[in-house]
C-alpha cells in the first residue's frame, strides 16, 4: 500500500480539480439548452430504466477505461484525465443546477445527484490508483507479471461491483428525486 501513497493524493485532487473548472465554466453556459434534454428526460414514463441503462453504459465505459488504461506504461496520465473530466461534468451539472434554481437546484444537487456519487466517486478514484500503480509495475521487469496481472483484473472486478450498484441508485432513488424537486421548474 505504501507504494499507492502518492496515487492516493494525485488521484482525487484531479477529480476536485475537475469539479472545480466544471463549476466555474457553469457561469459560462447558457442553462436553457443545458436543462432542455433534461426537461425531456424527466418527463419520461421510463426515466428509470432509462436512467440505469445510460449509467450502467458510461460507468461500465469508464471502467473499461481505467483497466485498459492500468495496463499500459503511462496509465496514470489518462487516469488522472478521465478522474478530471468526471469531475468536470459533475462540478458543471451541480453549478448550472444552482446557477439556475438557486436553493432548490442545490436541493436537488444534494438529493439528486450526491446519492450515487458516494459509490462513483471513490471507487473510481480506487480503479484509478490501482490502474496507476499497476502500470508503475510493467515498467519494472517482474518475474510473477502475470500473477500481478491476474490480481489487477480481479481487484478492479471487486471494485466496479459498487459502482454499478450506484448505477441502480442513480436510476431508481436520484433520477425520481431530481423529477420531484424540478419538475416543477423544468
Amino acid at each position: 500500500m505504501t507504494k499507492y501513497k502518492l496515487w492516493f493524493l494525485i488521484m482525487p485532487a484531479s477529480f476536485l480539480l475537475g469539479i472545480c473548472l466544471g463549476s466555474l465554466s457553469a457561469a459560462r453556459i447558457d442553462t436553457a439548452a443545458f436543462f432542455s434534454t433534461a426537461a425531456d428526460s424527466l418527463s419520461s414514463a421510463s426515466l428509470m430504466a432509462d436512467s440505469v441503462l445510460k449509467a450502467l453504459r458510461q460507468n461500465a465505459l469508464h471502467a473499461v477505461l481505467f483497466l485498459i488504461f492500468g495496463t499500459t506504461f503511462i496509465g496514470a496520465v489518462p487516469s488522472a484525465v478521465l478522474l478530471g473530466v468526471r469531475g468536470y461534468g459533475l462540478g458543471q451539472t451541480v453549478g448550472a443546477l444552482v446557477a439556475a434554481f438557486g436553493f432548490r437546484g442545490f436541493l436537488a444537487s444534494a438529493l439528486g445527484i450526491f446519492p450515487h456519487n458516494l459509490l462513483y466517486v471513490p471507487f473510481f478514484c480506487l480503479l484509478a490508483v490501482f490502474g496507476a500503480g499497476f502500470s508503475g509495475q510493467l515498467l519494472k521487469k517482474e518475474r510473477n507479471m502475470r500473477q500481478n496481472l491476474a490480481s489487477f483484473f480481479l481487484i478492479s472486478l471487486f471494485l466496479t461491483v459498487p459502482i454499478l450498484c450506484g448505477c441502480l441508485i442513480e436510476g431508481y432513488v436520484s433520477a425520481p428525486l431530481m423529477r420531484r424537486i424540478l419538475s416543477s421548474m423544468l
